[in-house]
């Protein structure tokens, strides 16, 4: 049983007082399962399934699609829903544009240079004595079921890194929604240094119904001052490890279609991570990716060409490294 049609053939082998050998053919629409009934006796030689050329020609051009739209998660676009997210736009009346600070008496901004090329602007967000929280402005919640927030982050070179939170808040069915990271001091805290670090949290399991409205906060838990930049927020963003999974998952297709068995490559592409690249992943995006690739191979030849051509003392070639650029926001 699959979503493509086929065509079931039930081989009848000849028995004592029975007919003769023959084949039965019944054409199956997708999902459509037939009963039959053999009057007098009868005994089965075999069953068997044939597909039109069309459905071949279908999986293949879908497991390619597949293929590409998996190849565009090494490369998550940021949501534009922070109005602010490098502090760039100008203070107003000693606020930061996209940005509210709570408990004001303890909590402190300041500007800085800002990631990771001292570039820009940064902020400093400091708490004189316990809980100072800084919170985005809110917005909608991705349809993904899936949520990250990576931001750039450091202390002074002097200062001990303060404990802290990366989180994200929203209102799920009338109720407080809460998820957080820790930084810093603390279990399991990964702590930042004096260099620019990224840091991330992934949400794999955002609520798809009943969110009103999400915003990305920060909460320092006690005194103590951390640098932030360039906060991201992604609807599509997958580790490595779950990236590996989906494409050991899609080879699995693969090998199914090279054995000949089309039946179970079409309920394999009919299973939730095909659908889910289908729905959340765009056909631009995966051209996308598909030209910064190979954008990045032409480039890596280059700089094979180039080398041989140093060693061969002609000039050398400079590195262009568009997927590195790119891939710096996701590690």
């Amino acid at each position: 049983a699959s979503g493509v049609p086929c065509r079931a053939i039930i081989d009848r082998a000849a028995a004592a007082g029975g007919p003769a050998p023959d084949a039965l053919a019944i054409d199956l629409a997708p999902w459509q399962s037939r009963a039959v009934a053999a009057g007098g006796p009868a005994a089965l030689a075999g069953v068997r399934v044939e597909f039109d050329a069309a459905v071949e020609a279908g999986v293949r051009a879908r497991l390619e699609g597949l293929r590409l739209k998996r190849a565009a998660l090494e490369m998550p676009a940021p949501m534009p829903v922070l109005d602010n997210p490098g502090f760039e736009h100008p203070d107003h009346a000693g606020e930061v544009p996209g940005w509210e600070l709570l408990e004001g008496q303890r909590g402190r901004l300041r500007i800085v240079p800002g990631a990771p090329d001292g570039g820009g602007r940064g902020l400093e967000f400091a708490s004189d004595n316990g809980l100072a929280t800084l919170r985005s402005n809110p917005f909608p919640p991705p349809a993904t079921g899936r949520v990250s927030v990576a931001l750039w982050l450091r202390v002074a070179a002097d200062a001990p890194p303060p404990p802290l939170r990366i989180a994200v808040e929203g209102v799920h069915e009338g109720r407080e929604y809460y998820r957080f990271a820790p930084v810093g001091a603390g279990p399991n805290a990964r702590a930042p240094g004096a260099e620019w670090a990224q840091f991330v949290l992934q949400i794999d399991d955002l609520p798809t119904v009943g969110v009103e409205t999400l915003r990305v906060r920060l909460d320092l838990l006690g005194g103590g001052a951390v640098q932030v930049d360039d906060i991201r927020v992604f609807d599509l963003a997958f580790d490595e490890a779950q990236r590996v999974r989906l494409a050991r998952s899609l080879a699995a297709v693969e090998e199914r279609l090279a054995a000949g068995d089309l039946g179970a490559c079409a309920v394999e592409l009919d299973r939730h991570w095909a659908r889910f690249l289908d729905t959340f992943v765009t056909d631009a995006a995966a051209a996308r990716a598909e030209a910064a690739r190979q954008a990045s191979a032409g480039a890596a030849r280059g700089d094979e060409g180039g080398a041989r051509e140093a060693r061969e003392g002609g000039p050398e070639t400079p590195r262009t490294g568009i997927l590195d650029r790119v891939r710096r926001w996701w590690k």
